[in-house]
């Protein structure tokens, strides 16, 4: 089964509350729904150091079905760079309630011509990538400004 990601994913929406922020080696919190046979979990915890928010962010895509999905990146130009992972990590959404504004632009540019990276899941297996942000965001990549979005949270902390 071959899925593009965004098709498949469409945004994650996370809800930023008082219990929002886990420790990531406790036992996960159990992933979203199911879509296409695909789950998704995000982990977050958050500590303040050096003077400003530290971000320990897992994300996990859980195959739920018996059968492997082929998952293809989308990656929209030459210049970006990375395998499936880090395509992951670039093209989720970070989508707040109530919403902040997210930074908007607008540019052309050409479209990739090589070959996306893929990644093949396995029956029952997971997909995990973790990173570490500094500040008010939670990602340190984005794919595309005007598709991705990441709000920067206006005040210090999880909320």
């Amino acid at each position: 089964m071959r899925t593009r990601l965004l098709g498949v994913l469409g945004f994650l929406a996370l809800w930023i509350g008082g219990g929002a922020s886990a420790a990531i080696e406790q036992a996960p919190p159990e992933p979203g729904p199911e879509n296409g046979g695909l789950r998704l979990r995000l982990v977050v915890e958050t500590a303040f150091q050096a003077g400003q928010d530290a971000h320990h962010v897992r994300l996990d895509l859980l195959n739920v079905t018996d059968r492997a999905v082929t998952l293809t990146a989308d990656w929209a130009n030459e210049r970006d760079k990375g395998d499936f992972k880090d395509y992951l990590e670039s093209a989720v959404n970070i989508e707040t309630y109530p919403q902040i504004c997210h930074e908007s632009a607008q540019t052309a540019a050409a479209r990739r011509q090589s070959p996306q990276p893929q990644y093949v899941l396995k029956p029952k297996e997971a997909l995990s990538i973790r990173w570490e942000v500094t500040g008010r965001k939670l990602k340190n990549n984005i794919v595309d400004p005007n598709r991705t979005l990441d709000p920067r949270f206006p005040v210090d902390g999880l909320y």
